[in-house]
């Protein structure tokens, strides 16, 4: 297995960027794309430096997305603003909260834009962001309609319904944007999905639909078991 560096310090083993190791970098697909809609991603600060913050990702594959930082300690938290004009919405299912569909469906045929703000961390820290950051309890909490956790993921869900910053932001930027925007950004979630579960071996060759960086190692269990699970490469990206 390859080393793991603990703290705060920079990992050399893997991308400052996507946080992958540096053989299975994922910025390929972290491009960031064109959109009306502004994101703001307020972050736990232990969020913020987990290699499966899955909500920084998203920030890298919009145009104009922010990361804004909380719970900092001995400095201010990162303040939460939006650009002039646009309708804030917070996407978190908490009490009164209704389907952005729903909310999509009864405004004029040219809304205001969006700002769509998001919480990152764990259930426990998101839940607390609209009580806890400054003009966050005033703005409308919105829900991703018919949420349901499945394929793989980084972290098992604690409820059917929870998902990953990442895919809850991808289904309401499809809302909000269009499919394109959720295509794109649900293949960057499955593509550093893929990448770090095969890495560390719960995912095998066979089960991989994006792609593999061609030389990239995979160092779990998988890799050194069974031949038919290392006998069949995974779909790769070739080198430039």
């Amino acid at each position: 297995m390859r080393n793991r560096i603990k703290g705060l310090a920079p990992d050399p083993l893997r991308c400052p960027r996507c946080r992958l190791h540096t053989d299975l970098c994922a910025c390929d697909v972290l491009r960031p794309m064109a959109v009306a809609t502004e994101l703001v991603v307020v972050a736990h600060r232990y969020e913020v430096r987990k290699p499966t913050s899955t909500g920084r990702l998203a920030v890298l594959c919009l145009q104009g997305a922010r990361l804004c930082r909380r719970g900092l300690h001995g400095a201010q938290d990162d303040p939460v603003t939006w650009g002039p004009g646009r309708t804030p919405l917070l996407l978190f299912p908490c009490p009164g909260a209704i389907p952005l569909d729903a909310w999509r469906a009864a405004q004029p045929t040219s809304p205001p834009p969006v700002a769509l703000i998001v919480p990152d961390g764990t259930w426990r820290q998101a839940k607390r962001v609209r009580r806890r950051v400054p003009g966050l309890a005033a703005i409308t909490a919105v829900t991703v309609p018919g949420a349901h956790a499945d394929g793989v993921r980084l972290r098992q869900p604690t409820a059917p319904n929870r998902l990953a910053t990442l895919e809850a932001i991808a289904r309401a930027f499809g809302i909000l944007e269009g499919p394109a925007a959720e295509a794109h950004l649900m293949h960057a979630f499955r593509t550093v999905v893929e990448r770090a579960l095969w890495s560390n071996g719960r995912l095998s060759s066979a089960e991989i639909t994006t792609s593999i960086p061609k030389g990239a190692r995979q160092d779990g269990p998988l890799s050194r078991g069974p031949a038919s699970l290392r006998d069949e490469p995974p779909p790769t990206l070739a080198t430039p």
